[in-house]
């Protein structure tokens, strides 16, 4: 359900134009790249792989695939771990260099080359940096990126645990939803890029749409990061209902929200809110079928979100019946 998506996250951090780049002659190789200190350059074949892929192959996707082979250009050491942006469609070289590319610090072969390595490096990706393990592949990653959201990641590496003294972390997750959620700490908590690979509202991707922010948000409640789930609902609103028009969110979102999150999480009252207000308004209502693979939570929910909307507290009037001694005299007290 996600392929859609994945791919198209894959075209739109490959099309950025992040700033401060620098163009650089590689001496193995006969072309200029465009490179961001400390970021990624763009490899234009590995995106039309990736395009190309199947949901098969993108899930079972090894290390050796993800990365492009030059026969003109000299592998990196096996001891130097991968960046994050080694996945599929960006080809990764040095994580921020202090200084020029090809030079190290006191060569002066070449006569007025001004050495950079005093400048200040922006903090989202200065060392030190944890290794974060995603799918048996290990990204650098700025401890002080991580510990800028206040998360599972800052606990670990603040407390007492064996991820601060061993600077890495080791997470059962989706690579792509990983990459998602770098993406959106290194762009001070951005999700607009996940709109943009959609490439506008279409009625024909709007389940994948859902999916796509639903599985976003359950992948920051495990993580307990609650700006990125917060974050991934605001989007999910803006991109499902633009104009605030009535609105019935798809089996499969229903089914994956009700497996993945509890009763009191704000994406499960999101989701009972909205087809509560698609009965109210007399929105198109859903078919038989339809009605037979919805959970039962789902229509407890909407039940249960009637009885708490009522002006007159249940719980209240019960206790008031009670001490009034039962329904029988509290009707006889009526007539």
């Amino acid at each position: 359900m996600m392929r859609g998506f994945f791919q198209r996250f894959a075209y739109t951090v490959a099309q950025r134009e992040p700033s401060h780049i620098d163009k650089y002659e590689d001496p193995h190789t006969d072309y200029d790249e465009y490179r961001v200190p400390g970021h990624f350059t763009i490899d234009e074949d590995l995106i039309t792989k990736v395009l190309k892929m199947g949901d098969n192959e993108i899930s079972n996707m090894q290390h050796e695939d993800l990365v492009d082979d030059h026969a003109d250009i000299p592998e990196a050491p096996a001891s130097k771990p991968t960046s994050l942006f080694a996945m599929s469609m960006i080809k990764v070289e040095e994580v921020v260099p202090l200084v020029p590319v090809g030079k190290e610090a006191g060569d002066d072969d070449d006569e007025g080359a001004v050495d950079e390595s005093w400048i200040p490096l922006d903090p989202n990706i200065a060392p030190p940096y944890i290794e974060v393990i995603v799918g048996g592949i290990a990204f650098p990653v700025s401890k002080h990126l991580l510990a800028s959201c206040p998360t599972f990641f800052e606990r670990a590496l603040n407390g007492a645990f064996r991820e601060a003294n061993e600077s890495k972390i080791s997470l059962d997750e989706r690579l792509d939803l990983f990459l998602v959620f770098h993406t959106w700490l290194f762009s001070r908590n951005d999700l607009d890029f996940v709109e943009k690979g959609f490439g506008g509202r279409n009625d024909t991707d709007a389940e994948e749409r859902q999916m796509a922010y639903i599985e976003i948000y359950i992948f920051a409640d495990r993580l307990d990061i609650p700006k990125l789930a917060n974050a991934a609902l605001q989007q999910l609103d803006k991109a499902i209902r633009p104009e605030g028009f009535p609105f019935r969110f798809s089996i499969a979102a229903v089914c994956l929200a009700c497996e993945s999150v509890p009763e009191s999480s704000s994406l499960w009252k999101y989701i009972l809110a909205i087809e509560r207000d698609a009965n109210r308004c007399c929105f198109p209502s859903r078919t038989a079928k339809e009605y037979e693979h919805l959970p039962g939570l789902f229509f407890f929910g909407l039940e249960k979100l009637k009885i708490d909307n009522q002006f007159i507290g249940l719980m209240k009037l019960k206790k008031a019946v009670s001490i009034m001694g039962g329904y029988e005299r509290v009707e006889r007290s009526l007539e």
